[in-house]
């Protein structure tokens, strides 16, 4: 005779079933504690992250931003060397980008070698016999799975350099200038351009939006103290470099200062300020260098702005010139003739004038320069512009700029003539 299951043994079958069809929980990654840092050759690394189900203790260290996830690795350089180290996202938020930091010293007792709360990319110089322990962390629980790992220690300097690149090589190492006017010098020549980890640049072409930096690129960091217009001036080996001005993070920077926009020059850029909040100015001297380039950067009060007016000639001449050259054919070249009358509330040595004309669809602008002063200054241009241009009524617009006596005034648009002549 079989015996029934009694109640107890009832449930306890029913707890056995669902055990057997419950999924097993995943064990963390080997390198989930620092005790069990994953050791990293003399020669690098170039491997795949696991942070999935990988947790946190303790004693974990943070550089300001609580890592909910991490796992380590460790590295004893053989040599005096810089080595470059950085993360990318194979999968997740860029918004919950990995964090990497680097660390010495014992487990439990670890000093910072590099770490800031949002890097990922580090540069260091590496002490021969040091232990160096690198953390790699999530910011947010389980919004990372895989990333790419790159250790890079070079017993040579990138691209033959025998200096490290300056601290502020990266993004997130600015330097600050803690008050204007701020001026410094320093050899831009070892820095890099470090391609998606330092990729933004400001442009004149707004359908660019943001383009990456051809050369060598380095960082400031400044909070204003008040809404005073600044001018950010550079320069390396005394030619003018490129300058771009941002707020935001490095997800979602906003240009607000370019020496590729508006009321800007060849290696300057002028913003004006918000009490409160930090910018970030990127450098570039347009070329990367192996060996040395004297780099000079000034962040200042602009000049006292200066008031004007600019107006177009009612009358726009227009001309066309008719050529041939062989085997090309022949066409014509239109142009259209075109003065401009500006007023300066004071001296102006030299500003640059632009006149745009419009007639339908059909748009054409030239530059000039003129002197200007309480009497006025005038420029005529002739603008190069495209077939189609016909006499009749038309519309003109001026733009004056002198950045450094700060003079800038845009006129509006206004209705002209076109005429024809020879």
């Amino acid at each position: 005779m079989i015996a029934k299951p009694t109640g107890l043994r009832l449930v306890a079958a029913f707890f056995i079933l669902l055990a057997a069809n419950l999924p097993a929980h995943a064990a963390p990654p080997a390198n989930d504690d620092i005790s069990h840092a994953i050791v990293i050759a003399d020669s690098g690394t170039a491997a795949t992250v696991t942070l999935t189900d990988a947790t946190t203790v303790a004693s974990d260290p943070s550089c300001g931003t609580t890592p909910y996830q991490s796992v380590w690795y460790r590295y004893t350089s053989p040599v005096d060397q810089f080595i470059e180290a950085h993360l990318q996202l194979t999968s997740g938020s860029t918004s919950q980008r990995p964090r990497m930091s680097i660390w010495t010293g014992a487990p439990g007792a670890l000093s910072v070698a590099q770490c800031n709360p949002d890097a990922h990319a580090v540069e260091f110089q590496a002490t021969a016999g040091t232990t160096y322990y690198l953390e790699v962390s999530s910011p947010v629980a389980g919004a990372l799975s895989f990333l790419n790992l790159n250790f890079n220690p070079l017993a040579y300097f990138p691209e033959g350099q025998n200096v490290a690149p300056p601290p502020n090589d990266l993004f997130w190492y600015a330097v600050t200038a803690p008050s204007v006017p701020y001026a410094t010098t320093v050899d831009a020549g070892p820095a890099n351009s470090d391609s998606s980890f330092d990729p933004l640049s400001c442009t004149d072409d707004p359908d660019d939006g943001i383009q990456y930096v051809l050369g060598d690129t380095i960082w400031y960091r400044y909070t204003a103290t008040s809404a005073q217009q600044l001018d950010v001036l550079y320069t390396e080996d005394g030619t003018p470099g490129y300058i771009g001005v941002f707020t935001g993070n490095l997800d979602t920077l906003h240009a607000v200062g370019c020496s590729a926009l508006g009321n800007a020059k060849a290696g300057g850029a002028r913003f004006t300020p918000v009490a409160g909040t930090t910018y970030m100015i990127e450098l570039a001297g347009g070329a990367d260098n192996a060996g040395h380039a004297a780099a000079q950067l000034a962040l200042q009060p602009s000049p006292p702005p200066i008031t004007g007016s600019v107006s177009i000639d009612s009358s726009v001449t227009l001309r066309r010139k008719p050529y041939c050259f062989p085997d090309l054919g022949c066409g014509v070249n239109t142009t259209l003739k075109a003065t401009a009358h500006i007023t300066c509330s004071s001296n102006v040595a030299s500003a640059s004038v632009t006149i745009a004309i419009t007639q339908g669809s059909l748009k054409a602008s030239g530059s000039g320069t003129a002197s200007c002063g309480a009497s006025g200054g005038d420029v005529t241009l002739d603008i190069g512009a495209p077939s189609g241009f016909a006499v009749g009524a038309a519309t003109a617009s001026g733009t004056v700029l002198s950045y450094d006596s700060n003079y800038y005034v845009m006129g509006a648009p206004q209705a002209v003539t076109i005429k024809m002549g020879r």
